[in-house]
Protein backbone atom coordinates (compact mmCIF):
# COMPACT_ATOMS: atom_id res chain seq x y z
CA UNK A 1 0.00 0.00 0.00
CA UNK A 2 2.87 2.16 0.53
CA UNK A 3 2.35 5.70 -1.82
CA UNK A 4 -0.83 4.22 -3.37
CA UNK A 5 -2.74 6.98 -5.05
CA UNK A 6 -6.49 7.26 -4.36
CA UNK A 7 -8.37 8.11 -7.49
CA UNK A 8 -8.71 11.95 -8.10
CA UNK A 9 -13.05 12.13 -6.67
CA UNK A 10 -11.55 10.12 -3.77
CA UNK A 11 -10.62 11.47 -0.56
CA UNK A 12 -10.16 8.57 1.81
CA UNK A 13 -10.26 4.69 2.32
CA UNK A 14 -11.11 2.51 4.28
CA UNK A 15 -7.99 0.20 5.08
CA UNK A 16 -9.04 -3.34 6.34
CA UNK A 17 -5.89 -4.91 7.63
CA UNK A 18 -4.45 -7.21 10.33
CA UNK A 19 -1.84 -5.96 13.29
CA UNK A 20 -1.09 -6.84 16.18
CA UNK A 21 -2.46 -6.42 19.99
CA UNK A 22 -0.45 -6.26 22.85
CA UNK A 23 -2.56 -6.06 26.11
CA UNK A 24 -0.45 -5.45 28.98
CA UNK A 25 -2.93 -6.26 32.12
CA UNK A 26 -4.59 -3.31 31.54
CA UNK A 27 -5.69 -2.40 28.40
CA UNK A 28 -4.73 -3.44 24.54
CA UNK A 29 -2.10 -1.51 22.50
CA UNK A 30 -1.52 -1.57 18.79
CA UNK A 31 1.76 -2.43 17.82
CA UNK A 32 1.67 -2.80 13.72
CA UNK A 33 1.88 -1.14 11.40
CA UNK A 34 0.91 2.49 13.03
CA UNK A 35 4.60 2.17 14.31
CA UNK A 36 6.37 2.24 11.29
CA UNK A 37 7.39 5.61 9.17
CA UNK A 38 8.79 5.76 6.24
CA UNK A 39 10.89 7.65 4.19
CA UNK A 40 10.82 7.71 0.81
CA UNK A 41 13.57 8.87 -2.31
CA UNK A 42 12.65 8.60 -6.06
CA UNK A 43 15.92 8.88 -7.73
CA UNK A 44 15.99 8.91 -12.04
CA UNK A 45 15.14 6.52 -14.00
CA UNK A 46 17.77 3.77 -14.85
CA UNK A 47 18.04 2.95 -17.98
CA UNK A 48 18.44 6.44 -19.42
CA UNK A 49 21.77 6.99 -18.02
CA UNK A 50 23.29 3.61 -19.51
CA UNK A 51 24.52 3.06 -23.00
CA UNK A 52 22.33 1.97 -25.78
CA UNK A 53 23.79 -1.37 -25.96
CA UNK A 54 22.24 -1.82 -22.85
CA UNK A 55 19.59 0.18 -22.41
CA UNK A 56 16.79 -2.10 -21.18
CA UNK A 57 17.29 -5.24 -19.11
CA UNK A 58 16.57 -7.75 -22.39
CA UNK A 59 19.50 -5.83 -23.92
CA UNK A 60 21.63 -6.30 -20.92
CA UNK A 61 20.87 -9.80 -20.61
CA UNK A 62 21.48 -10.57 -24.50
CA UNK A 63 25.08 -9.48 -23.54
CA UNK A 64 25.80 -10.91 -20.45
CA UNK A 65 24.65 -14.35 -22.37
CA UNK A 66 27.28 -13.67 -25.02
CA UNK A 67 29.93 -12.68 -22.89
CA UNK A 68 30.26 -8.98 -23.38
CA UNK A 69 33.71 -7.95 -22.13
CA UNK A 70 32.08 -4.44 -20.38
CA UNK A 71 30.23 -6.71 -18.40
CA UNK A 72 32.22 -9.56 -17.02
CA UNK A 73 35.29 -7.00 -16.58
CA UNK A 74 33.57 -6.68 -13.11
CA UNK A 75 34.03 -10.27 -11.96
CA UNK A 76 35.90 -9.63 -8.82
CA UNK A 77 38.91 -11.79 -6.96
CA UNK A 78 36.05 -13.99 -5.80
CA UNK A 79 35.49 -15.04 -9.17
CA UNK A 80 31.35 -14.56 -8.26
CA UNK A 81 30.18 -13.81 -12.12
CA UNK A 82 26.24 -13.90 -11.14
CA UNK A 83 24.05 -11.74 -13.26
CA UNK A 84 22.86 -9.73 -9.89
CA UNK A 85 26.63 -8.90 -8.90
CA UNK A 86 27.30 -7.67 -12.44
CA UNK A 87 24.50 -5.81 -13.23
CA UNK A 88 24.81 -3.40 -9.83
CA UNK A 89 29.06 -3.08 -10.72
CA UNK A 90 28.00 -2.04 -14.21
CA UNK A 91 25.41 0.59 -13.51
CA UNK A 92 28.16 1.79 -10.58
CA UNK A 93 30.40 2.16 -13.29
CA UNK A 94 28.31 3.90 -16.02
CA UNK A 95 27.19 6.20 -13.08
CA UNK A 96 30.58 7.46 -11.85
CA UNK A 97 31.13 8.47 -15.59
CA UNK A 98 28.31 10.92 -14.96
CA UNK A 99 28.96 11.81 -11.73
CA UNK A 100 26.37 9.77 -10.31
CA UNK A 101 25.95 6.68 -8.00
CA UNK A 102 23.62 4.21 -6.94
CA UNK A 103 21.60 6.46 -4.80
CA UNK A 104 21.15 8.96 -7.79
CA UNK A 105 18.68 5.99 -9.44
CA UNK A 106 15.21 3.90 -8.33
CA UNK A 107 13.75 4.42 -5.00
CA UNK A 108 15.40 4.07 -1.41
CA UNK A 109 13.55 3.79 1.53
CA UNK A 110 14.56 4.92 4.91
CA UNK A 111 12.79 3.46 8.25
CA UNK A 112 12.87 6.92 10.35
CA UNK A 113 13.16 6.25 14.47
CA UNK A 114 10.45 7.91 16.46
CA UNK A 115 10.46 7.75 19.95
CA UNK A 116 7.29 8.29 22.07
CA UNK A 117 7.36 7.94 26.06
CA UNK A 118 3.84 6.46 26.74
CA UNK A 119 1.90 3.64 24.97
CA UNK A 120 -0.53 6.48 24.58
CA UNK A 121 1.44 9.06 21.85
CA UNK A 122 1.42 6.30 19.57
CA UNK A 123 -0.87 6.20 16.61
CA UNK A 124 -4.04 4.42 17.00
CA UNK A 125 -6.38 2.91 13.83
CA UNK A 126 -10.16 3.76 14.05
CA UNK A 127 -11.60 0.83 14.57
CA UNK A 128 -15.21 0.36 13.15
CA UNK A 129 -16.46 -2.39 14.53
CA UNK A 130 -15.87 -4.70 17.95
CA UNK A 131 -12.14 -6.47 16.60
CA UNK A 132 -12.37 -10.18 16.58
CA UNK A 133 -9.25 -11.53 18.78
CA UNK A 134 -7.85 -15.30 18.58
CA UNK A 135 -5.53 -16.45 20.92
CA UNK A 136 -3.75 -19.06 18.56
CA UNK A 137 -3.19 -18.58 14.43
CA UNK A 138 -3.85 -22.18 14.27
CA UNK A 139 -7.65 -21.26 15.00
CA UNK A 140 -7.55 -19.57 11.71
CA UNK A 141 -6.55 -21.67 9.29
CA UNK A 142 -7.04 -20.15 6.27
CA UNK A 143 -4.64 -17.93 6.50
CA UNK A 144 -2.05 -20.35 5.83
CA UNK A 145 -0.34 -20.93 2.90
CA UNK A 146 -0.01 -24.84 2.21
CA UNK A 147 2.34 -26.70 0.34
CA UNK A 148 1.63 -30.70 -1.47
CA UNK A 149 4.38 -32.68 -2.04
CA UNK A 150 4.11 -35.36 -4.41
CA UNK A 151 6.80 -37.66 -4.62
CA UNK A 152 6.99 -41.18 -7.09
CA UNK A 153 9.20 -43.08 -9.14
CA UNK A 154 8.34 -41.81 -12.88
CA UNK A 155 8.41 -45.20 -14.43
CA UNK A 156 5.93 -47.08 -11.57
CA UNK A 157 3.94 -43.72 -10.96
CA UNK A 158 2.12 -46.35 -7.89
CA UNK A 159 4.75 -46.30 -6.15
CA UNK A 160 4.42 -42.89 -4.44
CA UNK A 161 4.10 -40.50 -1.31
CA UNK A 162 1.87 -37.65 -1.11
CA UNK A 163 1.64 -34.81 2.01
CA UNK A 164 0.59 -32.04 2.78
CA UNK A 165 1.54 -29.44 5.22
CA UNK A 166 0.86 -25.59 6.19
CA UNK A 167 4.30 -23.98 4.59
CA UNK A 168 5.42 -22.23 8.25
CA UNK A 169 5.87 -25.78 9.14
CA UNK A 170 8.92 -26.14 6.41
CA UNK A 171 10.57 -23.39 8.54
CA UNK A 172 11.38 -25.80 11.23
CA UNK A 173 13.30 -28.41 10.30
CA UNK A 174 15.24 -30.51 7.61
CA UNK A 175 13.25 -32.05 4.81
CA UNK A 176 15.22 -34.39 2.80
CA UNK A 177 15.20 -37.69 0.21
CA UNK A 178 18.04 -40.05 0.57
CA UNK A 179 18.02 -43.81 -0.69
CA UNK A 180 19.63 -46.83 1.09
CA UNK A 181 20.36 -50.34 -1.52
CA UNK A 182 19.55 -53.74 -0.59
CA UNK A 183 21.01 -56.05 -3.15
CA UNK A 184 19.14 -55.09 -6.54
CA UNK A 185 16.45 -53.25 -5.03
CA UNK A 186 16.31 -49.57 -2.94
CA UNK A 187 14.13 -47.95 -0.45
CA UNK A 188 13.50 -43.98 -0.56
CA UNK A 189 13.29 -42.26 2.91
CA UNK A 190 11.07 -39.01 2.91
CA UNK A 191 11.75 -36.67 5.87
CA UNK A 192 9.45 -33.74 5.31
CA UNK A 193 9.15 -30.60 7.42
CA UNK A 194 10.69 -32.60 10.05
CA UNK A 195 7.23 -34.07 11.32
CA UNK A 196 6.90 -36.96 8.39
CA UNK A 197 9.05 -40.22 7.70
CA UNK A 198 7.93 -42.22 4.77
CA UNK A 199 9.30 -44.45 2.66
CA UNK A 200 8.77 -46.24 -0.98
CA UNK A 201 10.48 -49.30 -1.73
CA UNK A 202 11.97 -49.46 -5.08
CA UNK A 203 13.39 -52.06 -7.61
CA UNK A 204 15.74 -52.08 -10.79
CA UNK A 205 12.92 -50.59 -13.03
CA UNK A 206 12.31 -47.93 -11.01
CA UNK A 207 15.20 -45.06 -12.84
CA UNK A 208 13.91 -41.64 -12.25
CA UNK A 209 11.89 -39.66 -9.06
CA UNK A 210 9.52 -36.95 -9.81
CA UNK A 211 8.89 -34.56 -6.91
CA UNK A 212 6.01 -32.20 -7.79
CA UNK A 213 5.37 -29.54 -4.86
CA UNK A 214 2.04 -27.19 -5.41
CA UNK A 215 2.24 -24.23 -2.95
CA UNK A 216 -1.50 -22.39 -2.58
CA UNK A 217 -1.17 -19.54 -0.64
CA UNK A 218 -3.82 -16.25 -0.43
CA UNK A 219 -2.11 -12.68 -1.28
CA UNK A 220 -4.82 -9.65 -1.09
CA UNK A 221 -7.95 -10.82 -2.40
CA UNK A 222 -6.64 -12.89 -4.60
CA UNK A 223 -6.28 -16.88 -4.18
CA UNK A 224 -3.05 -18.34 -6.29
CA UNK A 225 -1.37 -21.38 -6.88
CA UNK A 226 1.76 -22.46 -8.56
CA UNK A 227 3.07 -26.13 -9.17
CA UNK A 228 6.85 -26.87 -10.15
CA UNK A 229 7.88 -30.64 -10.74
CA UNK A 230 12.01 -31.35 -10.45
CA UNK A 231 13.26 -34.88 -10.62
CA UNK A 232 16.37 -36.96 -9.51
CA UNK A 233 18.26 -40.02 -10.47
CA UNK A 234 17.76 -43.01 -8.09
CA UNK A 235 20.31 -42.88 -5.49
CA UNK A 236 20.19 -38.89 -4.92
CA UNK A 237 20.35 -37.58 -1.94
CA UNK A 238 18.00 -33.83 -1.61
CA UNK A 239 17.51 -31.56 0.62
CA UNK A 240 14.13 -29.74 -0.51
CA UNK A 241 14.46 -26.55 0.30
CA UNK A 242 12.19 -23.21 0.99
CA UNK A 243 12.45 -19.64 0.90
CA UNK A 244 9.65 -17.28 1.98
CA UNK A 245 10.96 -13.59 0.88
CA UNK A 246 13.55 -11.45 2.46
CA UNK A 247 17.27 -11.61 3.42
CA UNK A 248 17.51 -14.86 5.47
CA UNK A 249 21.20 -14.60 7.20
CA UNK A 250 19.76 -16.24 10.56
CA UNK A 251 18.08 -18.89 8.55
CA UNK A 252 21.00 -19.55 6.52
CA UNK A 253 23.53 -19.61 9.94
CA UNK A 254 21.13 -21.72 11.97
CA UNK A 255 21.68 -24.48 9.18
CA UNK A 256 25.22 -23.93 9.20
CA UNK A 257 25.73 -24.98 13.10
CA UNK A 258 23.14 -28.04 12.48
CA UNK A 259 25.61 -28.90 9.81
CA UNK A 260 28.63 -27.91 12.50
CA UNK A 261 26.90 -30.23 14.80
CA UNK A 262 25.60 -33.03 13.26
CA UNK A 263 27.39 -35.79 14.44
CA UNK A 264 25.86 -38.38 12.35
CA UNK A 265 26.94 -38.91 9.03
CA UNK A 266 23.81 -39.35 7.20
CA UNK A 267 22.30 -36.66 8.71
CA UNK A 268 25.00 -34.56 8.30
CA UNK A 269 25.17 -34.79 4.65
CA UNK A 270 21.47 -33.70 4.32
CA UNK A 271 22.25 -30.43 6.70
CA UNK A 272 24.89 -29.47 4.22
CA UNK A 273 22.83 -29.86 1.73
CA UNK A 274 20.28 -27.57 3.45
CA UNK A 275 22.83 -25.45 4.18
CA UNK A 276 23.07 -24.94 0.86
CA UNK A 277 20.02 -23.99 -0.51
CA UNK A 278 19.61 -21.31 2.65
CA UNK A 279 23.06 -20.11 1.52
CA UNK A 280 21.21 -19.86 -2.02
CA UNK A 281 18.28 -18.36 -1.17
CA UNK A 282 19.97 -15.32 0.65
CA UNK A 283 22.19 -14.74 -1.97
CA UNK A 284 19.24 -14.05 -4.49
CA UNK A 285 17.16 -12.02 -2.06
CA UNK A 286 20.29 -9.44 -1.51
CA UNK A 287 20.73 -8.96 -5.31
CA UNK A 288 16.45 -9.17 -5.12
CA UNK A 289 16.26 -6.03 -3.23
CA UNK A 290 18.50 -4.54 -4.94
CA UNK A 291 17.27 -4.82 -8.37
CA UNK A 292 14.06 -4.25 -7.00
CA UNK A 293 14.80 -0.48 -5.39
CA UNK A 294 16.80 0.24 -8.75
CA UNK A 295 13.91 -0.62 -11.41
CA UNK A 296 11.57 1.21 -8.84
CA UNK A 297 8.98 -1.69 -7.74
CA UNK A 298 8.22 -3.78 -4.90
CA UNK A 299 10.12 -7.44 -4.78
CA UNK A 300 7.79 -9.46 -5.56
CA UNK A 301 9.10 -13.28 -4.26
CA UNK A 302 6.33 -14.67 -1.80
CA UNK A 303 7.84 -17.89 -1.80
CA UNK A 304 10.89 -20.09 -3.39
CA UNK A 305 11.10 -23.97 -3.32
CA UNK A 306 13.75 -26.54 -5.13
CA UNK A 307 16.35 -28.85 -4.07
CA UNK A 308 19.95 -28.83 -3.14
CA UNK A 309 21.42 -32.64 -3.72
CA UNK A 310 24.70 -34.80 -4.26
CA UNK A 311 23.80 -37.43 -7.38
CA UNK A 312 25.34 -40.77 -8.19
CA UNK A 313 28.05 -40.72 -11.23
CA UNK A 314 26.00 -43.29 -12.73
CA UNK A 315 28.28 -43.75 -15.58
CA UNK A 316 30.37 -45.85 -13.52
CA UNK A 317 27.43 -48.23 -12.64
CA UNK A 318 24.29 -48.66 -10.66
CA UNK A 319 24.40 -46.65 -7.18
CA UNK A 320 25.85 -48.96 -4.15
CA UNK A 321 25.70 -46.57 -1.31
CA UNK A 322 26.32 -42.98 -0.74
CA UNK A 323 30.12 -43.54 -1.16
CA UNK A 324 29.16 -42.50 -4.89
CA UNK A 325 27.16 -39.16 -4.05
CA UNK A 326 29.89 -37.14 -6.29
CA UNK A 327 28.19 -34.42 -8.35
CA UNK A 328 26.26 -31.52 -6.62
CA UNK A 329 23.62 -29.70 -7.96
CA UNK A 330 21.20 -26.72 -6.61
CA UNK A 331 17.65 -26.69 -8.79
CA UNK A 332 15.60 -24.13 -7.84
CA UNK A 333 12.22 -21.95 -8.47
CA UNK A 334 11.41 -18.60 -7.22
CA UNK A 335 8.08 -17.57 -8.10
CA UNK A 336 6.76 -14.06 -8.66
CA UNK A 337 4.01 -12.63 -8.42
CA UNK A 338 2.76 -8.98 -9.84
CA UNK A 339 1.37 -6.42 -7.46
CA UNK A 340 -2.58 -6.20 -7.23
CA UNK A 341 -3.44 -3.92 -10.50
CA UNK A 342 -4.80 -0.55 -8.93
CA UNK A 343 -7.46 2.12 -10.44
CA UNK A 344 -5.17 4.75 -10.19
CA UNK A 345 -1.43 4.79 -11.78
CA UNK A 346 1.82 4.80 -9.98
CA UNK A 347 3.39 7.46 -8.56
CA UNK A 348 7.07 6.79 -9.61
CA UNK A 349 7.77 8.60 -13.01
CA UNK A 350 8.16 5.64 -15.45
CA UNK A 351 6.25 2.81 -17.17
CA UNK A 352 5.50 0.63 -14.54
CA UNK A 353 4.55 -2.79 -16.59
CA UNK A 354 8.53 -2.37 -18.52
CA UNK A 355 9.62 -1.73 -15.39
CA UNK A 356 8.71 -4.83 -13.24
CA UNK A 357 9.15 -6.80 -16.42
CA UNK A 358 12.75 -5.57 -16.36
CA UNK A 359 13.25 -6.32 -12.61
CA UNK A 360 11.70 -9.85 -13.29
CA UNK A 361 13.78 -11.53 -15.99
CA UNK A 362 16.80 -10.07 -14.39
CA UNK A 363 16.28 -11.71 -11.24
CA UNK A 364 15.17 -14.77 -12.96
CA UNK A 365 18.45 -14.86 -14.51
CA UNK A 366 20.69 -14.01 -10.92
CA UNK A 367 18.52 -16.55 -9.89
CA UNK A 368 20.03 -18.96 -12.75
CA UNK A 369 23.15 -17.67 -12.22
CA UNK A 370 23.66 -18.35 -8.72
CA UNK A 371 22.97 -22.43 -9.26
CA UNK A 372 26.22 -22.76 -10.44
CA UNK A 373 27.82 -19.83 -8.27
CA UNK A 374 26.77 -21.42 -5.32
CA UNK A 375 28.32 -25.02 -5.86
CA UNK A 376 31.58 -22.72 -6.72
CA UNK A 377 31.88 -21.26 -3.30
CA UNK A 378 30.67 -24.67 -1.05
CA UNK A 379 31.97 -27.73 -3.25
CA UNK A 380 34.89 -25.84 -4.84
CA UNK A 381 33.23 -27.02 -8.20
CA UNK A 382 34.99 -24.70 -11.10
CA UNK A 383 32.74 -26.56 -13.88
CA UNK A 384 29.72 -26.14 -12.24
CA UNK A 385 26.96 -25.23 -14.69
CA UNK A 386 23.48 -23.42 -14.87
CA UNK A 387 21.33 -22.80 -17.66
CA UNK A 388 22.77 -19.60 -17.63
CA UNK A 389 25.93 -21.36 -17.69
CA UNK A 390 25.13 -23.57 -20.41
CA UNK A 391 23.94 -20.37 -22.37
CA UNK A 392 26.64 -18.72 -22.00
CA UNK A 393 28.79 -21.84 -23.50
CA UNK A 394 26.72 -22.88 -26.03
CA UNK A 395 27.38 -18.91 -27.41
CA UNK A 396 31.00 -19.76 -27.12
CA UNK A 397 31.16 -22.71 -28.78
CA UNK A 398 29.41 -20.95 -31.42
CA UNK A 399 31.84 -18.16 -32.06
CA UNK A 400 34.45 -20.72 -32.21
CA UNK A 401 33.10 -23.11 -34.89
CA UNK A 402 32.60 -19.52 -36.71
CA UNK A 403 28.85 -19.92 -36.77
CA UNK A 404 26.02 -17.19 -37.42
CA UNK A 405 23.71 -16.52 -34.44
CA UNK A 406 23.83 -16.33 -30.87
CA UNK A 407 23.81 -20.23 -30.37
CA UNK A 408 20.79 -20.74 -28.16
CA UNK A 409 17.09 -19.63 -29.64
CA UNK A 410 15.44 -16.68 -27.85
CA UNK A 411 11.60 -18.27 -27.83
CA UNK A 412 9.13 -15.73 -27.27
CA UNK A 413 4.89 -17.45 -26.38
CA UNK A 414 4.52 -15.89 -30.41
CA UNK A 415 7.41 -17.94 -31.60
CA UNK A 416 6.67 -21.08 -29.85
CA UNK A 417 3.41 -21.06 -29.85
CA UNK A 418 4.47 -20.90 -33.46
CA UNK A 419 7.19 -23.84 -33.33
CA UNK A 420 4.48 -25.92 -31.20
CA UNK A 421 1.71 -25.83 -34.19
CA UNK A 422 4.16 -26.10 -37.60
CA UNK A 423 8.18 -25.84 -36.95
CA UNK A 424 8.84 -26.06 -40.59
CA UNK A 425 6.67 -22.47 -40.68
CA UNK A 426 7.66 -21.48 -37.47
CA UNK A 427 11.37 -22.11 -38.88
CA UNK A 428 11.32 -20.48 -41.79
CA UNK A 429 9.07 -16.90 -39.80
CA UNK A 430 11.22 -16.38 -36.88
CA UNK A 431 14.84 -18.67 -37.15
CA UNK A 432 15.35 -18.05 -41.03
CA UNK A 433 19.05 -16.95 -40.01
CA UNK A 434 19.35 -19.93 -38.87
CA UNK A 435 20.61 -22.33 -41.61
CA UNK A 436 22.00 -25.66 -40.30
CA UNK A 437 19.13 -25.86 -37.76
CA UNK A 438 15.83 -28.07 -37.78
CA UNK A 439 13.48 -27.10 -35.29
CA UNK A 440 11.25 -30.35 -35.67
CA UNK A 441 14.52 -32.03 -34.35
CA UNK A 442 15.25 -30.34 -31.29
CA UNK A 443 11.65 -30.69 -30.83
CA UNK A 444 11.39 -34.42 -31.20
CA UNK A 445 14.85 -35.02 -29.30
CA UNK A 446 13.70 -33.43 -26.05
CA UNK A 447 9.74 -34.13 -25.45
CA UNK A 448 9.80 -33.94 -22.21
CA UNK A 449 11.46 -30.50 -22.18
CA UNK A 450 9.54 -28.99 -24.77
CA UNK A 451 6.08 -29.96 -22.91
CA UNK A 452 7.55 -28.08 -19.41
CA UNK A 453 7.94 -25.44 -21.90
CA UNK A 454 4.66 -25.63 -23.54
CA UNK A 455 2.91 -25.64 -19.84
CA UNK A 456 5.37 -22.34 -19.23
CA UNK A 457 4.27 -20.64 -22.19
Amino acid sequence: MLLTKLPEDQKEALLKYPWVLFFDGKEWISLFPWMKDIQVHEGHDLYSFLPEKYASADRWILQYLKGDQEILKHIGPDGDDTAGVLFVRFVEENLRKQGLSLSDVGIHRTPLKKQFSSWKDFPHPTIQSQPQIYNSLDAIPQIYAWMRIDINSRQNPKKSISRTFPVPFFNTGVSSIRFASNGNNQTLFALLAGRDFSLIQLDSSDRVIDISIQVEFCLGTRSLAQKQTFWIEKGTSAALCSHFGGDSPKITSQYYEQFKDEKDEKKKLLALLSFVGASYFEKCSRSTNILAALHKVNPTVPFGFGLAKLSPDLSKGPFRGEEDLVLPQVDMFLFHVGPVPLAASSVWHQEMHTARTGFEALSLIDGSSNEHQILREIFKDDYAVSTVKLLQLAHLEQQKQGLEGQGFLTLTPANFEAANKNPESAQSQFFSNLKDFNLSDLKTASPWQWNMRNRLM
